[in-house]
């Protein structure tokens, strides 16, 4: 009868059994150490000072307000007008809500109070007081941005669950044959500068992640794959936003994200 290898009473499992324990120690911590010394994956982390226009861009977006996105759901509700409450209004991916009575309106890139003013404007053309609330009920996922030497560089939704580098440039339709594996950066936004981990994944494919921890994303890093080594990440840093205007966009979904819940939801 045949017998599968390490069933009781096989012959590989009583050899087994007749190793000496130290020497079975000694194997494990050889194979350990033997892992560590073929791993290459090291992290190196630098921390760029912002220039003094990112500066500027970053103060004046501290006092920023939320600003309405894609995918964020609303609730409007009328003091004298039930019949045109409604409890759960999608943006869109374009920007638009759609109201009864009004039609299309713009929503994303607008504050609460900016759209809330707005709406009232628009309902009191048809009505005497129209004394409309309007409430942000849900958040849409935050975003990453992937760019660089992927297939697809632009921003990208952030799942709840949370993920890692090599789901970002896979989202993105993964490294183009230019891209330069071995030097991935992440930039992250920090209070005096941007903190730029670089990560070797020339190897992914081979010998897999060793250490996950080092390649969670959060919300508004930027996962960049250069075309060569990189060089002056100053230049990198002030390179990826092609004016101050793309800075002071990112500060503000930055800053505007965190206050959120600093303001009063509630907007009369």
């Amino acid at each position: 009868m045949k017998t599968t290898i390490g069933e009781p009473g096989s012959r590989r499992t009583s050899r087994a059994r007749r190793i000496p324990l130290a020497c079975i120690v000694v194997l494990l911590l050889l194979a350990a150490a033997s892992g560590c010394g073929s791993s290459r994956q090291p992290v190196r982390t630098r921390m760029v000072p912002y220039t003094p226009e990112q500066i500027a861009a970053r103060d004046q977006a501290k006092e920023a307000r939320y600003r309405i996105r894609a995918g964020d759901v609303l609730q409007i509700a009328f003091q004298y007008e039930p019949d045109l409450n409604r409890e759960r209004i999608l943006v869109l991916p374009d920007g638009y809500i759609s109201l009864p009575g009004i039609g299309s309106v713009r929503a994303a890139g607008r504050t609460i109070p900016e759209l809330d003013s707005h709406l009232n404007e628009l309902y009191g053309r048809e009505y005497r007081n129209p004394d409309l609330s309007l409430v942000i009920v849900e958040v849409s996922t935050p975003e990453v941005y992937v760019m660089g030497n992927v297939e697809h560089p632009g921003l990208y939704k952030l799942p709840a669950a949370g993920t890692g580098v090599m789901q970002a440039i896979a989202a993105a339709g993964g490294f183009t044959r230019a891209a330069e594996k071995s030097n991935v950066a992440i930039l992250r936004a920090g209070e005096d500068g941007f903190v730029i981990r670089t990560h070797d994944l020339s190897h992914i494919e081979d010998e897999g992640i060793m250490d996950l921890t080092y390649f969670d994303l959060r919300a508004y890093d930027i996962v960049y794959v250069p075309q060569s080594k990189l060089g002056d990440l100053g230049y990198l840093t002030k390179s990826i936003f092609g004016s101050a205007g793309e800075m002071a966009d990112f500060f503000w979904d930055i800053y505007g994200l965190v206050n959120i819940d600093k303001i009063d939801r509630l907007v009369r």
